[in-house]
C-alpha cells in the first residue's frame, strides 16, 4: 500500500523515514486521522498559492482536490467553504464543482443552497451525467425525508427522488453506485411511509442489489443494507 518516496524532499540529517501512499483509501485513512485544523491549515494554504497552471495533469487532479471529503475536513464554517468552491468554479466552470459544492453543503445541512447548486449543476450540463443526477437525487430525498410540511408534499418529492434514481440504475452502466443509494433511501421512507409504495421500493431495492451480486462481492455497506433489507421484507 505505501512505497517510499523518491527524491529529496526533507533535510537529509533528519534521522526519518519518509512514504507515500498508493492508495487512495489509504491516503483518505491517514487523512481521516488529521486534526481538521491542522488539515485545514494544509489544504487552504495549498489552493491559494499553488496555481492551476503548474499542476500536472490538472484536469485528473481537480477530479479529487475539490471533494468535498475534503472541503468538510477542512472548512468548519460553511459560508467559508461556500465561498471556496465559489471561487473555484470562477476558474473552472464545470458542473462537478457544483456537485461538490452542492454536497458539501448538504452535509452541512444547508439544504436550500445545495438544491440551488446542483440545480444549475443541472442546468449547464451539455450532456446527461448521472452521477449529478444521483446527488440530486439525494439532495431532494434528505431536504425532505424530516420535513414537517404536508404529507403529500413530502411524498411527491420523495416519489420524485427515487424515480431519479430508477432512470440512472436503468439508464446507466455504473449499477451498484444507485443501487446503493436506492436501496438506502427505500429504508428511510419505509421507516416513515409504512405501506405499499415503501414495501415495493424495499423489493425493488433487493432485488437491484441481488442483480448486481452485492451478496457475493466485499462490499461492506452493499451486503450490509441487503441483510436490512431482507429484515423488513
Amino acid at each position: 500500500l505505501v512505497n517510499e518516496v523518491v527524491g529529496n524532499i526533507i533535510d537529509e540529517e533528519q534521522a526519518q523515514d519518509y512514504y507515500q501512499p498508493r492508495s487512495q483509501i489509504l491516503a483518505e485513512t491517514i487523512i481521516s486521522q488529521t486534526s481538521n485544523k491542522d488539515f485545514g491549515f494544509v489544504y487552504k494554504k495549498f489552493h491559494k498559492n499553488v496555481p492551476q497552471h503548474v499542476i500536472p495533469n490538472y484536469h485528473v487532479f481537480k477530479r479529487y482536490a475539490y471533494d468535498c471529503f475534503y472541503a468538510i475536513k477542512a472548512f468548519s464554517n460553511w459560508r467559508e467553504g461556500l465561498e471556496f468552491y465559489d471561487d473555484v468554479f470562477l476558474r473552472d466552470r464545470t458542473p462537478f464543482i457544483l456537485q461538490q459544492e452542492s454536497l458539501f453543503l448538504l452535509k452541512k445541512k444547508k439544504f436550500d443552497q445545495a438544491a440551488l447548486k446542483i440545480d444549475y449543476a443541472l442546468q449547464i450540463s451539455r450532456k446527461r451525467f448521472f452521477s449529478i443526477e444521483n446527488t440530486h437525487a439525494i439532495i431532494l430525498f434528505k431536504a425532505n425525508i424530516n420535513s414537517n410540511n404536508s404529507e403529500t408534499s413530502i411524498r411527491g418529492i420523495l416519489d420524485r427522488s427515487m424515480q431519479i434514481l430508477k432512470s440512472c440504475y436503468l439508464d446507466d452502466q455504473r449499477k451498484t453506485y444507485h443501487a446503493v443509494t436506492f436501496a438506502e433511501q427505500a429504508i428511510s421512507y419505509f421507516t416513515r411511509f409504512s405501506d405499499s409504495r415503501a414495501n415495493e421500493y424495499l423489493a425493488l431495492a433487493k432485488k437491484w442489489l441481488l442483480e448486481i451480486g452485492v451478496d457475493k462481492k466485499y462490499d461492506v455497506r452493499a451486503r450490509s443494507l441487503l441483510k436490512e433489507l431482507d429484515n423488513l421484507t
